[in-house]
């Protein structure tokens, strides 16, 4: 029934339409209500990830100052000019990584702009 302008207007549908509509609504609730649960978990885990937060927070900065206070308590060691070569010969190893990759790299492509020109 659907009224308009004080009069009414009387709709027929057949009783499988209707079942299926019906169908469609409480699935749709189902839905809605399944949503609702979710963002309700979501805002209780949102609060939680929060609290953890600030715990660890507070754990860390006690942990910084417990090694800050234990390495007051540690002796002064000079560092030697042998420790200080091989932290130079790492970083050198490190920055060719890169080079070799791109490198690499550069063989790669060239080999597919080869096979695409042979396509062609």
């Amino acid at each position: 029934m659907v009224k308009t302008k004080n009069q009414d207007i009387f709709i027929s549908i057949t009783p499988q339409n209707y079942r299926e509509n019906k169908k469609n609504l409480l699935i749709s609730q189902i839905n809605s209500l399944d949503s609702l649960k979710h963002l309700k978990n979501l805002k209780i885990l949102s609060t939680k990830k929060s609290e953890l937060k600030i715990k660890l927070s507070k754990l860390l900065s006690s942990l910084s100052g417990d090694l800050n206070k234990f390495e007051e308590n540690l002796p002064d060691v000079p560092k030697t000019k042998r420790a200080k070569q091989s932290y130079e010969d790492e970083s050198i190893i490190f920055n060719e990584e890169p080079d070799v990759i791109d490198n690499e790299l550069l063989e790669i492509k060239n080999q597919l702009n080869k096979l695409n020109q042979l396509n062609q």
